[in-house]
């Protein structure tokens, strides 16, 4: 378990006047738009190395982009293949009930 891991096992709260998690994961509340990315890239529904997933985005640095699929993986929006604890050679791809839900919105969206 890497140290953000950790970290992310810690309650933490999302304090709106500090703009930033209190736990002080180096996700900042201008980094969300970080999140929508993330989760537009993965709604196709296929798997994601966390390498193709940096390089798409220009908002997160590594370990923030790292803290937010950890984060993403351990509230079960995102399912993580690991394949080594020291490197990030993993793969993410969005839990089919999220890419439905998502999906859902989308639609009632647009009957706005």
């Amino acid at each position: 378990m890497t140290e953000l891991e950790r970290r992310l096992d810690t309650p933490f709260s999302f304090d709106v006047s500090d703009n930033c998690i209190s736990q002080d994961l180096g996700v900042q509340a201008s980094h969300v738009c970080g999140f929508d990315f993330i989760l537009d890239l993965l709604n196709d529904g296929k798997y994601h190395t966390f390498e193709d997933i940096f390089s798409r985005q220009t908002m997160l640095n590594e370990t923030q982009l790292e803290g937010v699929l950890i984060f993403l993986s351990k509230f079960g929006f995102v399912k993580r293949l690991r394949h080594s604890w020291t490197t990030r050679t993993w793969k993410v791809v969005l839990q089919p009930e999220v890419v439905n839900f998502l999906r859902e919105l989308k639609e009632l969206e647009a009957c706005k």
